[in-house]
């Protein structure tokens, strides 16, 4: 048996001289200014949860089918379903790049089959062997890559959290449209009940002598615009029903849902803290672990300038004889040793990969700072809404209050003979935009409650993410959870 072992003692000197060399500084999350207090807060002052306290936010709405519905958007839907699919391939990058920490272990065999010319027998030849390789990661350019990856599990696990909650406020945005459509469909049903016996006063009159020809005309017209619109709310009714549907991942002739009053009153939404708004709105704990993605990448670019030092060992057996391959019959060889790569010249290719990953770091960065500009915007204008919404409710109940009073008057004034059918028309018709405007206030103030509880973050905390820890590096419990 033939043994040849290739090693060099100055290889232990070497990684101790370069160990703990890395290049790039450690990530920290920028530090952004946010106010204080709100500017538009109706419930300043008042001892009460805060909105996102709990990320199950509709049971403020106290609707059960509501409830229902989301329930099956959770399991159902098909945005969302595929949203956490990213997660899961997220996840398995993120484990291919750990792998790159570890060594790699490969081994091989093979049989052939040989004739020699000078030899009278022929011969098998069998050949079993292993190779290994392992980087030392000398300036942190395959940590930062896990770091990257992990980073981007991170974003895309908030990225999933920002499609969940979109998808859960538009379904409440669909639902209560579609609460308010019947509504409408109500209101529109009153008036023609109202304009069916008015048309039935006017032709009776009519047949009397006592109104002209005119005034039945006006009658029978009101009756037939009315029904028109109440018409057209049966199309804007399947719309919403069918936006319901597919977001519940039914097809439209699957789903139906019946008509039903609203009986809980909106809910005023508590804000919170406004600092909380940066770890509470998925959209901005996304862009923010891209934003340290970005800066790991730029450690990968850095530590690319640098040697890189691979330790490769290989050995194996070879032998005519099957039987002799782990016996002393067969030949043996073995071999370890390091490999040093050094980039001398890459025609500028390592610094345009630095100058990429600096402009994409600094792209980032800006994004972070306008989603969280844009955040703040979004919760003040749904705060300012919600508190206009409900003084305005207030106001146009006693529009709608005067609208009725005077319709009455006008109706009485008609059946007494002291005023044409036409004052009669004016006032119906100023009852009813009256009593429209007050059911799209109403709607408005709950599409409202939806949209701040959307603007707030629905109850989600950065502390939800994968592998998450306080300063976003792993544990060794993320380690076996992630891995």
């Amino acid at each position: 048996m033939h043994l040849r072992i290739v090693s060099n003692t100055s290889l232990s000197a070497l990684v101790l001289l370069l160990a703990g060399c890395a290049v790039s500084k450690d990530y920290e999350k920028p530090m952004v200014s946010t106010p204080v207090d709100y500017q538009f807060d109706p419930l300043e002052g008042e001892d009460m949860p805060g909105a996102t306290e709990t990320d199950r936010w509709w049971e403020r709405f106290e609707d059960p089918i509501l409830d229902q519905l989301l329930a099956l958007l959770e399991v159902q839907n098909p945005s969302l379903l595929a949203a956490r699919a990213r997660v899961d391939q997220a996840r398995a990058t993120l484990g291919v790049s750990r792998s790159a920490l570890y060594p790699e272990l490969a081994a091989d065999g093979s049989v052939a089959y040989a004739r020699d010319q000078f030899q009278p027998d022929d011969e098998w030849i069998y050949n079993v062997g292993a190779a290994a390789s392992y980087e030392v990661d000398l300036w942190g350019r395959v940590q930062r890559g896990v770091e990257a990856s992990m980073a981007d599990l991170q974003a895309t696990d908030a990225d999933a959290a920002a499609v969940r909650l979109a998808l859960q406020a538009d379904l409440a945005t669909a639902y209560y449209s579609l609460r308010f459509v019947d509504a409408e469909i109500d209101l529109f049903d009153n008036s023609i009940e109202l304009r069916v016996r008015q048309l039935e006063l006017v032709q009776s009159q009519y047949d009397a002598g006592q109104v002209s020809r005119l005034a039945l005309a006006q009658a029978e017209t009101e009756l037939a615009r009315v029904r028109s619109q109440r018409i057209g709310l049966n199309r804007t009714r399947v719309d919403f029903e069918n936006a319901l549907a597919i977001l519940v991942g039914l097809a439209p002739q699957d789903f139906d849902i019946e008509p039903l009053d609203l009986a809980s009153p909106v809910p005023m939404v508590p804000p919170g803290i406004p600092s909380e708004l940066l770890r509470r709105r998925p959209d901005i704990v996304t862009i923010e672990r891209l934003m340290a993605s970005a800066h790991a990448r730029i450690g990968v670019a850095e530590a690319d300038f640098y040697p890189r030092l691979l330790i490769n060992g290989s050995g194996g057996y070879l032998t005519t004889s099957a039987g002799d391959l782990f016996a002393g019959g067969s030949n043996s060889l073995f071999s370890i040793g390091p490999a040093v790569s050094v980039p001398l010249f890459t025609g500028g290719r390592l610094e345009s990969n630095l100058e990429f990953a600096d402009a994409a770091y600094a792209e980032t960065f800006e994004n972070y700072r306008a989603t969280i500009l844009n955040a703040f915007r979004e919760v003040e204008n749904s705060l300012n809404a919600q508190q206009v919404l409900a003084e305005q409710e207030v106001a146009q109940r006693v529009a709608v209050e005067a609208a009725q009073n005077a319709a009455r008057i006008s109706t009485l004034r008609f059946e007494q003979g002291l005023v044409s059918y036409l004052e009669v028309v004016d006032s119906e018709r100023a009852r009813l935009e009256e009593e429209e405007i007050l059911l799209q206030v109403q709607r408005d103030r709950y599409l409202a409650s939806v949209f701040l509880v959307r603007a707030l973050g629905g109850g989600f905390d950065e502390s939800q993410l994968a592998l998450y820890s306080s300063s976003y590096h792993v544990s060794e419990n993320d380690e076996e959870q992630g891995g």
